[in-house]
């Protein structure tokens, strides 16, 4: 399945998949800003992360179809934050953990030597085991948004 697995770049074609994708009742369960999107936000928002050299924006693909997001955003001069989002029917499947492998090696093609930093809700247990599939180690506990949460770590 890995050689089956692949990203591309985000574009602003993607515009209602991604929508779709960002309001999926799960998605916004286990995002820190829980409300629904609006098509005016949503739209203002993937202009600017698009056209933003802090920003690396990647498709999930199986087999050429699109089956999540990937994200980087840059916090600090070496540091991104990552975001996954898998679309429902390629969650539970182990996913998570490849896909956010080769996010890593293509964020180090750019920037080698990167710290990249995840901030998971405790209570999302899947995540929490897809990034340490993919090398991330737990640092501490935190809160985002009043929300218990773990902060973990991997430089690539």
């Amino acid at each position: 399945m890995a050689t089956e697995l692949a990203l591309r770049k985000a574009q602003t074609s993607d515009s209602e998949l991604l929508f779709a994708w960002a309001n999926d009742p799960v998605v916004r369960q286990n995002s820190f800003r829980q409300a629904a999107i609006s098509w005016e936000e949503h739209q203002q928002w993937l202009a600017g992360k698009l056209d933003t050299p802090d920003c690396k924006f990647f498709i999930l693909l199986i087999r050429e179809t699109p089956a999540g997001t990937l994200r980087f955003d840059r916090s600090d001069a070496n540091q991104w934050t990552i975001g996954i989002a898998l679309a429902t029917h390629y969650r539970g499947k182990g996913l998570a953990g490849p896909f956010i492998v080769l996010g890593c090696q293509a964020l180090a093609s750019e920037f080698p030597g990167a710290q990249v930093v995840a901030y998971i809700k405790q209570r999302n247990s899947a995540s929490l085991k897809g990034f340490e599939a993919a090398g991330f180690v737990r640092l501490a506990d935190c809160s985002v948004s009043d929300e218990p949460c773990f902060f973990l770590q991997r430089y690539v």
